[in-house]
C-alpha cells in the first residue's frame, strides 16, 4: 500500500463509555475540521462505545454526518475497544481522541501540509496543551525530544514529560507493529504501548503547531499514575544507571525556550512565515 496514495485520508477513532457529558464537544471537533467541511481530507471517524447506560447513543444519534460511524457493544475497557477499531482501518493517517478532548479546528490541514513537505514523517505530534472541565485551553507548552531509546524504558511517564496522545497522529502502516490482543488486554497504559511498538522503527517528530489538547476533568483513568508506570513495566525495557544522565540533560532543556530546542532536536518542525513552509 502505497503511502502517498492515502494521504488525503484520516480516521479517528473515538472509544468512550457513559460519555453524554462530553461527548458531542468531541465529535464536533472530530466533523468540523476545516479539512473536512472543505473537503480536503476525507474522514473516517468511528465512535466505539462500550454500551453506555446514559444519553451517549441518543446524543449520536443526532448528529448528522456520512463520515461518523457509532459502534455500541460491550468491551473488556478503552484499549479492548480501541484494538478493533485500530484493525478497520484500511491506509492513511489515524489517531484517537478520547470523549472530553478535542482538536483545534485547523489540526488536519496542518497534517496534510506538513507531511506533503516531509512525506519521511511517519509519526508526530505537536504542542502539549491542556484544558479545563469547561473547555478552556490554560497551557501551552512546546515538546523538546522524545528520544527512542528512552521511549522503550519508559522514560518519558513523568520521569520526563508525557507523549501526548491528544495531539498525536500516525501513518495507519505502524498499527502492523502492534500485537492487538496485547493491546486490547491493557487497561491504563495502552497508548504507551503504542508509543513503545512505534519506536521500534520510527522517530517522534514534534510540530511547532497546536493540533490537540487533554481536558482535566475529575475521575479520570489518568488520575492513576502509579498503576499507569506499572502496566508500562509489563513491556518496557528498564532505566539502566548509565541512561540517568541523558535523562537529566533532557529533562533541564525541556525547560529552555523554544529557540534552544529547535536546534537541538533534528526532528522538530517550525513554521517559516516568509517562505511558507515547515522546516
Amino acid at each position: 500500500m502505497s503511502k502517498n496514495n492515502h494521504i488525503n485520508e484520516i480516521t479517528i477513532l473515538t472509544p468512550c463509555y457513559n460519555a453524554e457529558k462530553y461527548i458531542l464537544r468531541t465529535v464536533n471537533s472530530v466533523l468540523q475540521q476545516k479539512a473536512v467541511l472543505e473537503g480536503k481530507v476525507k474522514l473516517k471517524y468511528y465512535v466505539l462505545d462500550g454500551g453506555s447506560k446514559d444519553k451517549t447513543i441518543e446524543l449520536l444519534a443526532d448528529v448528522q454526518s456520512e463520515n461518523l460511524v457509532v459502534f455500541s457493544e460491550k468491551d473488556e475497557g478503552m484499549y479492548d475497544a480501541l484494538s478493533k477499531g485500530l484493525k478497520k482501518i484500511k491506509g492513511g493517517w489515524c489517531a484517537y481522541l478520547n470523549a472530553g478532548d478535542y482538536y483545534h479546528p485547523l489540526a488536519f490541514d496542518i497534517i496534510l501540509d506538513i507531511t506533503k513537505t516531509h512525506p519521511h514523517i511517519n509519526w508526530l505530534t505537536g504542542y502539549s496543551v491542556y484544558y479545563t472541565d469547561s473547555g478552556y485551553p490554560v497551557s501551552f507548552k512546546l515538546p523538546y525530544k522524545y528520544r527512542s531509546r528512552l521511549i522503550k524504558k519508559h522514560a518519558y511517564n513523568g520521569i520526563l514529560p508525557f507523549i501526548q496522545q491528544e495531539s498525536t497522529f500516525w501513518y495507519s502502516g505502524l498499527n502492523n507493529l502492534l500485537d492487538f490482543d496485547f493491546l486490547a488486554s491493557l487497561k491504563m497504559a495502552g497508548d504507551y504501548y503504542l508509543w513503545y511498538s512505534f519506536s521500534k522503527q520510527y522517530h517522534l517528530h514534534i510540530v511547532e503547531a497546536y493540533l490537540g489538547g487533554f481536558c482535566v476533568h475529575p475521575g479520570q483513568a489518568s488520575e492513576d499514575i502509579e498503576g499507569y508506570k506499572e502496566e508500562m513495566l509489563s513491556f518496557c525495557s528498564l532505566i539502566y544507571p548509565w541512561d540517568w544522565l541523558q535523562i537529566f540533560i533532557d529533562n533541564f532543556i525541556w525547560f529552555m525556550p523554544p529557540r534552544i530546542k529547535r536546534k537541538l532536536n533534528k526532528h522538530l518542525h517550525k513554521y517559516d512565515y516568509y517562505r511558507a513552509v515547515w522546516l
